[in-house]
Parts: structure tokens; C-alpha cells; sequence
């Protein structure tokens, strides 16, 4: 299984892409809920789509220094992830990703067919995310001990 580096502000951790490309589109899908959306948030939601299918391997991004420059904009990205958060938690153990083709129309592809992640991974790497957001250093490795 490929991985990539997510990190912000030079602090970062390895993760496998799956649990990245989950967390990418459930991000996506709670930005785009924002009404009013400024026109950065609405690229970065893009670009969190783009990343979220796996397209990318071993070097599935956040892009988390490119889009988030000001405390304004970390305040936006931290509410998001908090969100997400909550939302994964109503998960079965299993995410199985077909389903999220239902709330992304893109022209009728099937993105996510067959990708299932273990709803534990995504919960870890979710808090991994808020702690490098928040400025805490984390394991870099810590995604081979899960």
C-alpha cells in the first residue's frame, strides 16, 4: 500500500494513502456545506476532491501549508476536520467509500468503487491531523505502529 507525508508547518506524519483519500473526501464533502464559501476554500475543496481518489499514489496530498495561511483560515479547516470527525464516528468499523459517489456527482463515474478503510485508521489519523494543525509535534512513523 502506497503512502504519502501529510504536514503543516514542517511537522507531519506518514500515512497510508486510503485513510488520507477517506479523510480527503469527508473534508471535501463538509466544505462544501459552507455557505457564502470564499474563493479559496472553494479551490481547496476542489483540490481535496481531486486528492480523495486515490489518483495519486504516494503523493496524496492535504496541502494544508498551500491553502491554510492565516489563523482565519486554520479556524475554518480545524471546525471542518472537528466535523468530520463526529461524522466518522457514526461509521460502521468498515468505510466502505462507494457510497460517498452518491453525494458527488462527476458525471456519473463511480470514483470510490471498492475502496474500504478501517474506520479505527481514519479515526487516528484524523487526530494526528488536529495535532500537527494545532502546532503539536506527532510520531512521523506512528501510521506503521496503527
Amino acid at each position: 500500500m502506497a503512502s504519502s507525508y501529510i504536514q503543516y508547518k514542517g511537522n507531519g506524519f506518514w500515512t497510508y494513502d486510503n485513510p488520507i483519500c477517506v479523510i480527503a473526501a469527508y473534508l471535501y464533502l463538509e466544505i462544501m456545506k459552507i455557505e457564502s464559501m470564499p474563493r479559496w476554500l472553494e479551490e481547496y475543496g476542489s483540490d481535496l476532491r481531486d486528492n480523495s481518489y486515490g489518483y495519486f499514489v504516494g503523493f496524496t496530498s492535504l496541502r494544508l501549508d498551500a491553502f491554510i495561511v492565516d489563523d482565519d483560515r486554520l479556524a475554518i479547516i480545524l471546525r471542518a476536520v472537528e466535523q468530520v470527525k463526529n461524522q466518522i464516528q457514526h461509521e460502521d468499523s468498515i468505510i466502505a467509500l462507494d457510497r460517498l459517489n452518491e453525494y458527488i456527482d462527476d458525471n456519473g463515474a463511480k470514483i470510490w468503487s471498492g475502496r474500504k478503510v478501517e474506520k479505527i485508521v481514519v479515526e487516528k489519523m484524523l487526530c494526528l491531523l488536529v495535532d500537527i494543525l494545532n502546532g503539536k509535534e506527532v510520531d512521523q512513523d506512528l501510521y506503521l505502529k496503527i
